[in-house]
């Protein structure tokens, strides 16, 4: 059986959010928001892993990817956002007739065990995962023809949604308010409805525009393996996980999952992590301040003012020293410098 990366590319994944291992080095010193991430809970979510952030790195403790969350149901649309309920991607087994899209479901390994799902331009996000490989076999994986469906199926949807959004900022502001069902276009880097705002520094959201750089069919050539065959590699050992990001833990096991629950709660999990953070900034900032200003009393206790200009005073008498010393040896030095160079040369 060979060995793959968890989680492979172009799989069905399971993620749940590792809270501790999101949070930045400063706020896991801060034993109130470690507590606080220890009370969090942290459901499963499916996705399919769309491409990795970088040159795949075995030897670093994290890597990233993007993951395309898992939505079940008839597909919504978002007018307000320039979101239509076509810009969906079906996937077996369907029992929707009439999809939005009209689209051929695409056909992974093995059917879903869940009916009627559907993939979505606007719901992923870039996490990061504790770098392993697997022996286990994998429930549900497209292979490279799928995997080209699926990014033909988001070029043309990232391009309708961007000429929605051009089309809308074009409008008169008569025509933009909320009466008519269509607003300013939100930012590219929010989310519909429950997700989470463009103010969170862990997460940045698959949305709009910047999904453009995971659609390109020159990166999305996959091995026997399962694995990317192109990677970027400028910088050749660049590691997107290597920023603070939200951290995750992948299985292959779709059996541990009964029923997907809404990708809308991982972003609130997100903020969650966030809003703990935020409340351990000012703990952090005082402690450093209480552990700066402790030195400093310990350092004045230790020497007083004679004792420090003494101290500050020693290192340069001493190097004056050795200064004079070695301009009176400067001849002796020479001479005997030359005699093992030059050998029988020089008289003594």
């Amino acid at each position: 059986m060979s060995r793959k990366i968890l989680p492979a590319l172009g799989a069905c994944a399971v993620l749940t959010i590792d809270p501790l291992a999101s949070l930045n080095s400063e706020t896991l010193e801060d034993a109130e928001a470690v507590a606080a991430c220890k009370k969090l809970v942290n459901k499963q979510y499916v996705g399919i892993v769309g491409r990795r952030e970088g040159l795949y790195q075995p030897w670093a403790p994290y890597n990233a990817c993007s993951i395309e969350f898992l939505l079940q149901g008839e597909p919504k649309g978002f007018p307000e956002r320039c979101i239509e309920s076509f810009m969906s991607i079906p996937i077996l087994p369907v029992s929707i007739e009439a999809h939005p899209s009209s689209r051929i479901p695409l056909k992974p390994s093995n059917p879903l065990p869940w009916n009627d799902c559907y993939l979505s331009t606007f719901w992923g996000a870039r996490v990061r995962s504790p770098s392993l490989f697997t022996e286990a076999p994998i429930d549900c994986i497209f292979d490279f023809d799928e995997m080209c469906r699926h990014r033909r199926f988001l070029e043309a949807d990232l391009a309708r949604h961007e000429a929605l959004c051009s089309a809308a900022a074009q409008m008169p502001e008569t025509l933009t308010s909320p009466a008519n069902s269509i607003s300013e276009p939100a930012p590219l880097s929010t989310l519909p409805r429950d997700g989470p705002s463009s103010t969170l520094t862990h997460l940045e959201p698959e949305f709009g525009r910047d999904s453009t750089r995971s659609v390109s069919l020159k990166t999305a050539d996959i091995d026997e393996d399962g694995d990317s065959m192109e990677e970027p590699v400028n910088p050749f050992f660049s590691n997107a996980a290597e920023k603070q990001m939200i951290t995750v833990n992948f299985t292959h096991d779709l059996s541990t999952v009964k029923e997907l629950n809404d990708p809308a709660e991982f972003f609130r999990e997100v903020e969650a992590i966030a809003r703990i953070e935020e409340a351990a900034r000012p703990r952090i900032l005082a402690a450093k301040a209480r552990a700066i200003k402790a030195a400093a009393e310990i350092d004045a206790k230790a020497y007083d003012e004679p004792t420090v200009d003494l101290l500050a005073a020693r290192p340069r008498g001493r190097i004056s020293r050795l200064v004079s010393r070695l301009k009176g040896k400067r001849k002796s030095l020479v001479r005997r410098f030359a005699r093992w160079v030059l050998p029988g040369r020089i008289s003594s």
